[in-house]
Order: C-alpha cells, then sequence, then structure tokens
C-alpha cells in the first residue's frame, strides 16, 4: 500500500492541476463568505451598477492575462523538449512555483465570477460587498505582480544550468533516501537460500517504479519465507516472467504471490524515485543533445559531466548492489538486487564517450572527471570500473584525434587520471 500511495503522490505532485485548484476553492469559499458579510464594514461610494462594472472589467483582463500566461507556458514547454528532452517536461509542470503561479491566476477568475454573481445592479450602496469588491481589486493588483514573478521564474528554468543542477539534485535526494536501508558493505554478496525456491511472476506489465521493501518482508514473515526479488526499480518487466522466487517452495502460496504483486508498482513510464539510473539518463540526455549537430553546445554537455561527477563521487560512498532486509527477528526475509556502481558508471558516461569520438574538449573533461572520482575509491571495485571507463575513453581518443596537440594534451590527462586511481587503491590498501 505504501509504494502504490509513494507512485501515485509521485503522478499527483508532477502534475500541473494540484496547486491551482486548491487555490481555486480557496477562493471560491473566500467569495462565498465575503459576498454574505452584513452590516459590511468597508463602505464605499459604488452601488450595484459600479460594482459590477469593475468586477466585469476586472475578469475580462484576468482571462485574457491567463490565456496569455498559459500561451508562455506552453511555448517554454516546447522550448525545453526541443533543446533538453521531453522526458524533463515533467520538471516544469511539477514545480511548485509554476503551479503557484498559474493558480494565482486562476483563483482570482474564480473569485471574481462568483462575486459577479453575487452582485446585483439594483444594489443600494448600503448593501454593495465593498470587502469583496475591494479584495477583487488586490487580487488583480497581485496577479500583475505574479505575472512578472511568474515570466521570470520561466525564463530562468528553461536555463541548461538550472535544469542540470534541478535533475542532479534530484539524483542525490533519491541516493540518500535508499542508502539507509542498503545492504551493508558485508552483505554486498548476500548468501541466498539453499535449494530451489518456487518462482513467482508480476501479474503486470510495464516499467517498475516503486518497490514497497518492507511490505514484502511483512509478508515474507507471515509466511516464514525468504523473498529473492530479481528485478529493481527502472526495469522494464512482462507479466507471466520470473521476476524472483520464494523459499522454502511450498510458502508460495496465492495470497503470498498477491501481496508481493501489490509492493511493486509497475507502470507505463520511469520515475525517479528509486531508480537511480533514472536521474542518470535524463542529465545524459541533456548532454547528447547538447552534442548533436543541431545544437552543438559543448559547454552545456561538460556541464553535465560535472554534475554527473559529483553525484558519482555520493554514489561511490554508499553501499550499493544488493539490498538484504531482516525482520525484527533479525532473520533474512528479503534479498533484492540493486543498482551497482559499475552499471551506474555505464549509465552516465557511455553514451557521451560514444559520441564523442574526435570531441577533444568532452574527452578530456571524460578524462578528468575520472581522474576526480579516483581519490574517492572505497575498494577494489570501484577501482576496476574506473580503470576500464578509463582505458575506453583512451582507445577512442587515440582513434579518433589526430591532432599531435591535442593528443599530447589528452595523453597528459590521462595519465595525470590514471596516476590518481592507482594511487588511491595504495591509499585504500594502506587503510585496509
Amino acid at each position: 500500500m505504501l509504494g502504490r500511495l509513494l507512485a501515485l503522490w509521485e503522478q499527483i505532485s508532477n502534475s500541473l492541476w494540484l496547486v491551482p485548484l486548491v487555490l481555486l476553492a480557496a477562493a471560491v469559499l473566500l467569495a462565498a463568505t465575503l459576498v454574505g458579510v452584513s452590516p459590511n464594514p468597508f463602505e464605499g461610494p459604488s452601488d450595484g451598477t459600479e460594482a459590477i462594472s469593475l468586477v466585469s472589467t476586472l475578469l475580462s483582463a484576468m482571462i485574457t492575462v491567463l490565456a496569455m500566461v498559459v500561451s508562455i507556458t506552453m511555448v517554454v514547454l516546447s522550448v525545453a523538449a526541443t533543446q533538453l528532452g521531453p522526458r524533463l517536461i515533467r520538471l516544469f509542470i511539477g514545480d511548485m512555483r509554476t503551479q503557484i503561479g498559474l493558480g494565482v491566476f486562476v483563483a482570482t477568475i474564480g473569485y471574481l465570477l462568483l462575486l459577479l454573481r453575487g452582485l446585483d445592479g439594483d444594489m443600494p450602496q448600503a448593501e454593495v460587498p465593498h470587502l469583496a469588491v475591494n479584495i477583487a481589486g488586490l487580487l488583480s493588483l497581485g496577479c500583475v505582480v505574479a505575472l512578472l514573478l511568474f515570466v521570470h521564474h520561466l525564463a530562468r528554468s528553461i536555463v541548461a544550468d538550472t535544469i542540470v543542477h534541478r535533475v542532479g539534485d534530484e539524483l542525490d535526494d533519491a541516493m540518500l533516501r535508499l542508502s539507509p536501508r542498503a545492504a551493508s558493505a558485508e552483505e554486498a554478496e548476500p548468501h541466498r537460500p539453499d535449494g530451489e525456491g518456487a518462482a513467482f511472476s508480476l501479474c503486470h506489465g510495464g516499467y517498475i517504479q516503486v518497490i514497497d521493501y518492507w511490505a514484502l518482508v511483512a509478508c515474507a514473515r507471515a509466511a516464514g519465507a525468504t523473498i529473492t526479488l530479481d528485478v529493481r526499480p527502472g526495469n522494464h518487466v512482462l507479466p507471466g516472467g520470473i521476476h524472483g522466487a520464494v523459499h522454502p517452495p511450498a510458502a508460495l502460496t496465492k495470497r503470498l504471490t498477491r501481496r508481493i504483486d501489490r509492493a511493486v508498482v509497475v507502470g507505463d513510464v520511469r520515475t525517479a524515485r528509486q531508480d537511480l539510473e533514472f536521474g542518470l539518463r535524463q542529465l545524459v540526455e541533456i548532454a547528447l543533445r547538447a552534442l548533436s549537430g543541431g545544437i552543438n553546445d559543448p559547454f552545456t554537455a561538460m556541464l553535465v559531466i560535472d554534475r554527473l561527477t559529483s553525484s558519482l563521487t555520493l554514489m561511490m560512498t554508499q553501499p550499493l548492489g544488493a539490498r538484504v532486509l531482516r525482520d525484527k527477528d533479525d532473520t533474512v526475509r528479503v534479498i533484492a538486487v540493486t543498482s551497482d556502481f559499475a552499471g551506474l558508471l555505464d549509465a552516465a558516461f557511455n553514451q557521451i564517450r560514444q559520441t564523442s569520438g574526435g570531441r577533444v574538449d568532452i574527452l578530456a573533461r571524460l578524462l578528468e572527471s575520472l581522474g576526480k572520482l579516483g581519490p574517492h575509491v572505497h575498494n577494489e571495485d570501484q577501482r576496476r570500473v574506473l580503470a576500464l571507463h578509463l582505458r575506453m575513453i583512451g582507445d577512442l581518443a587515440w582513434a579518433t584525434v589526430t591532432e599531435p596537440h591535442d593528443l599530447e594534451a589528452l595523453r597528459a590527462r590521462h595519465e595525470a587520471a590514471r596516476e590518481g586511481l592507482y594511487r588511491g587503491a595504495d591509499e585504500l590498501t594502506h587503510r585496509g
């Protein structure tokens, strides 16, 4: 249940309608309350006809402004989808400031509509809800300020630097959110139960969005079993496949199968909550589009490489590769695969490297990034994976760069990165 709630909240929080609807409901309640205020402590010189004229003018202006704001938003989303990638649209529509900006206009229009309905042209001056009319003017004035702030925010939000850091921060948050429940270093290669387990399959196909691991622990404990899960968030699964096993086989009942299926949320798209590779691939997509012939923006690509390096540094400090969960009696109940450092580094650098043949600036930045990661090596596996990527980038540079001066610069960076990597390995040996 928790996993499904998290997936539902992920969809709602990345929608463009939640905050505007909440503000609209608040505006309707405010208008309904103020129209009925009597006696009115804020009497003015206008009668019912003048109040209707004022509110009608404000309403017409606000509808025009809202149409302009929606048009501006659509243009920004179109530009962002073209230059940065369509999968990043969710960052724009899920941004709280964007939702509040649209919500202010929607709420003001709703307030003016309800207020206009409560006015009568035959009202004498004493019966006109002057407080409500005055607030209508203040809300309209606030919309002018909100329009300026909204346009300023949209202009900043399509800058590549802003998007890169937002995606990177989201990736880091997901990493930190998952790490407290990750396996310890001693359990990086967990001992799986002896004997063959009974295989189970998920009922629905699609991308795994969220796994409620502790719900799996609870159902495994109730069944007296251990669940080995062979899929992880971000994997695409087909109904009827083999997605894990239950030990002992006799513990796999229809009820347990249903509970396992409820704990794994499958949807049509990948999400960032538990899928670390999703965040990496979003950043990589920005870099690949920046390196395309139509855009040709190497500075954005280098920014992405720097941000990827920062996130990889954080990942090197976290236990990856397996997740072992125990119940309150310290009995292993769930053994699940998770992203490992090799897979994350492949997702971060492989496609950028593969499209960078002959690009001296990008190859140099990749080599520099690997050199920065060298001092953060925590185990031999990390060093081995970094050395592999260092060799692949070096091989690509020697094969595609022909200018001797550029080759010399790349060789210097390659040697510096290699020295840093093996110096980190020596320090690791001494610490051990």
